[in-house]
């Protein structure tokens, strides 16, 4: 009877854990590879100072083209290291996808061979912070790219 009794507290236990600690249980490519959609709401929330002040500034035409070729994008990670990226308007993206540095990042190959990285900064199996690598002196429009899984 007891033996039953401490069985029931551990399953009672592991069911109050929360999802991103029972996460790291999964490899990080195991997480990674389905659909994805992008968080437009949470992304620009997270945008640095000088890049919403500069978004502000613009006309809204410029913004609502921007906010056009955000929205409703999606990414898909495939186990096979393909991906597929489709733009609201249907323009579709693919290429490769690797994890590199211990898994803490993924740099993605498009078919020209040009390579994109970006810091994984959170994955669970239902979110996925992403945080593009600055190239050179240029900077990212958006410092985070929220995404949430289907």
């Amino acid at each position: 009877m007891k033996k039953q009794y401490y069985i029931a507290l551990v399953v009672l236990i592991c069911m109050s854990l929360p999802e991103k600690v029972l996460g790291q249980n999964q490899s990080t490519a195991s997480l990674l590879v389905g659909t994805w959609s992008f968080n437009y709401e949470d992304s620009f929330k997270k945008m640095e100072p000088s890049a919403t002040k500069g978004y502000s500034r613009m006309p809204q035409a410029r913004q609502q083209t921007i906010e056009k070729s955000y929205k409703g994008r999606k990414i898909t990670f495939n186990a096979d290291g393909n991906y597929l990226q489709v733009l609201a308007d249907g323009r579709k993206a693919t290429g490769r996808w690797t994890l590199i540095k211990n898994d803490k990042s993924i740099e993605i190959t498009d078919p020209n061979g040009n390579k994109y990285l970006q810091r994984i900064e959170e994955i669970t199996s239902t979110a996925l912070v992403l945080k593009p690598e600055n190239l050179g002196t240029s900077k990212m429009f958006i410092s985070e790219w929220h995404y949430t899984k289907h």
